[in-house]
């Protein structure tokens, strides 16, 4: 089975470095927002999205791994025979490419291969048909709900934003991409290919 991974909140602690800063701009908890889509009052959409890239972009050095996720990817890769890791995510290619390359280049260095593919939420759909991936980790709702008919199973990494809502029979709610991981591996050595939900 191939597997593979949002970035944001799912390998990077994006919305905790970004709740930091809209806590001080605009008083909005970003973390524990509700909804995906933060919202913040006197703001367009577009202007929360064009703050939100901004941010990011402009304190990128300061995201910070997920809890222990370093180290499970490394493991991951050597429990999948040095295969690539896969991750795809929704950022702007033409702003983030350079900066996420040298975050994943910060933490990985060289002891893992991977590939990060960069898509518009409405195309990841697509890109994850194309590669073939079986099993994909998510932390968005929407987007685990896109693409659960495409695969066997999505892990939703459970953050306050996606708490609460109802979900498909094939989307598994975890409390870490390292539980994710976890249970891949439990699917994959026992060489059943199914996962448990």
């Amino acid at each position: 089975m191939e597997i593979a991974f949002d970035i944001d909140d799912v390998i990077m602690q994006s919305r905790l470095l970004l709740s930091d800063h809209m806590k001080k701009d605009y008083g909005v908890d970003a973390f524990n927002f509700p909804k995906f889509e933060i919202e913040i009052n006197g703001l367009t959409k577009d202007d929360v999205y064009n703050y939100v890239n901004q941010v990011l972009y402009d304190y990128h050095d300061e995201i910070e791994p997920c809890k222990n996720i370093i180290e499970k990817i490394q493991e991951l890769y050597e429990f999948r025979f040095y295969n690539p890791i896969h991750f795809i995510t929704a950022r702007p290619e033409d702003k983030f490419r350079d900066i996420t390359e040298a975050w994943f280049n910060r933490y990985f260095g060289k002891s893992i291969k991977y590939e990060i593919e960069f898509r518009p939420f409405d195309k990841k759909v697509d890109l994850i048909k194309e590669r073939c991936i079986d099993v994909f980790v998510e932390d968005r709702l929407f987007n685990a709900k896109s693409i659960a008919p495409a695969v066997s199973a999505v892990f939703l990494v459970n953050y306050p934003w996606n708490l609460n809502k109802e979900t498909p029979w094939n989307i598994i709610r975890v409390e870490s991409t390292v539980e994710a991981i976890d249970k891949f591996m439990g699917a994959e050595s026992t060489n059943t290919a199914k996962i448990d939900f």
